[in-house]
């Protein structure tokens, strides 16, 4: 899923938070790259960047508005079967998992930039627009705000682009809200690609394109999603629905923040699984096989995992410090733990799904 609302300045400073505390981010975009904004995000440039100044100093835009929108938070979300996966496999597999999700949130906001980068010229849009490279700050959370496994990359665009005539301006946000369906489709394809590639098997998306991996049964999916729970739980106790009352409901069922070791959660998630007999082992063989000496990840994967433990900014799962935390409300009192169901046919066989092939179905 792909989520959206407009950056503060209070936003920012809650993502720079992050940069001390092992989640330094990483930047993508041809307007990051031009200013020489590659790998961790660093807190300095990205506050510069939120105010429209150079990250060396100076100013960087030709005009600040004094009402200036610092940046638009999109966030990229992956289904809640692989997010499970990632958090309950062994860590070869789920430093590959994390990689993955690293390269459909990259495709995703390279669309986006093509398609949806513009700024406009003239006043008031009145001469068009040009193409326009963005600056996206990009930061991978683990959980939700109830603490469950949830992978997801919140990507700051930063409201600052450089046109395709040189000039730096501010972004014209219309154009990249108007692709972010789009863009999110596009990560999930590009998801379910690279996850096939591991051994999984999906099952066929519905009607709205949402898919999980086989393996996983519905009462295991929402007893990891409480934060879902509590939203449907207050549009039954209202009686309303729709896009609005869902928003409405989110609101409402928001939970305060605090800091919780992600070494913490980790533990958590896997006492749940193990209270009803699943080990890691158990889960690792609904993507790669059984495990044991004859099971290896494909090679690409297995570089992956070993390269990106030493990747800055990335959310595979290098030895972390004990001061490492997750931002969230505090750990609840572990309530359906999570089981394995048989699932249809093998789970150790690849199937691809891939744009313009037959959809395998389970």
């Amino acid at each position: 899923m792909l989520s959206a609302h407009k950056l503060g300045q209070n936003g920012v400073e809650y993502y720079v938070s992050y940069a001390g505390r092992g989640t330094e981010g990483y930047w993508l975009g041809k307007a990051a790259a031009s200013l020489g904004l590659v790998g961790a995000v660093d807190p300095a440039a990205f506050r510069a960047l939120a105010k429209g100044e150079h990250p060396d100093g100076g100013r960087l835009l030709e005009r600040v508005a004094s009402d200036h929108t610092p940046g638009w938070d999109f966030t990229l979300s992956a289904p809640k079967s692989v997010s499970l996966a990632w958090a309950l496999a062994d860590e070869p597999l789920r430093a590959a998992l994390a990689e993955a999700h690293r390269e459909a949130v990259k495709a995703a906001f390279s669309f986006l930039e093509d398609e949806g980068g513009r700024a406009r010229r003239g006043f008031g849009g009145r001469d068009g627009h040009v193409p326009a490279g963005l600056a996206v700050a990009c930061f991978v959370h683990p959980a939700s705000r109830e603490l469950d496994p949830q992978l997801h990359t919140h990507g700051i665009v930063c409201n600052v682009v450089e046109g395709s005539d040189g000039r730096w301006t501010a972004l014209d946000s219309r154009m990249i809200y108007l692709h972010r369906r789009a863009a999110a489709s596009i990560y999930r394809a590009e998801l379910r690609e690279r996850v096939a590639e591991l051994g999984g098997q999906w099952l066929v998306p519905d009607r709205r394109g949402l898919s999980e991996l086989e393996g996983f049964s519905r009462e295991v999916l929402r007893s990891f999603s409480q934060r879902r729970n509590a939203i449907e739980a207050e549009l039954e106790r209202t009686g309303r629905s729709g896009p609005r009352a869902s928003e409405a409901a989110c609101l409402k069922t928001r939970r305060d923040k605090l800091d919780v070791e992600l070494v913490e959660l980790r533990d958590t998630w896997a006492q749940r699984a193990r209270a009803l007999g699943v080990t890691r082992d158990s889960v690792t063989a609904l993507l790669t096989g059984p495990t044991g000496a004859s099971r290896q990840l494909p090679p690409r994967w297995q570089q992956a995992a070993e390269s990106s433990s030493d990747r800055r900014g990335s959310p595979a799962h290098r030895p972390r410090s004990p001061a490492t935390t997750w931002s969230s409300r505090g750990l609840s009192d572990a309530p359906k733990a999570l089981g394995v169901p048989s699932s249809k046919g093998s789970p150790t066989t690849p199937s691809l799904i891939r744009r313009g092939s037959p959809r395998r179905r389970g």
